[in-house]
């Protein structure tokens, strides 16, 4: 049997059942019945990150073309990749 890199992914292959393109009710309904979430006083499904809150923009590339290169403020944040 070859070796998984993630430990997580071959949990989840090991599952029996594999839910695929669920509506939005069914993901907040799994989410809720799983304890990864809860509905706010209007409905919204909450979740809490744990300790790492925020993006990472460091590892966030926008494509920088002719489309968006005086459409995106260019510098230490955003970075653009041709």
């Amino acid at each position: 049997m070859s070796s998984i890199a993630h430990p997580e992914l071959a949990d989840l292959l090991a599952q029996k059942t594999v839910h695929r393109n669920l509506s939005t009710p069914k993901l907040v309904e799994a989410a809720i019945d799983n304890g990864e979430g809860m509905l706010s006083s209007r409905g919204a499904l909450v979740s809490e990150t744990g300790k790492r809150t925020g993006r990472s923009p460091k590892d966030k590339f926008t494509v920088k073309d002719a489309i968006t290169e005086n459409k995106v403020d260019w510098g230490s944040v955003n970075i653009g990749e041709i």
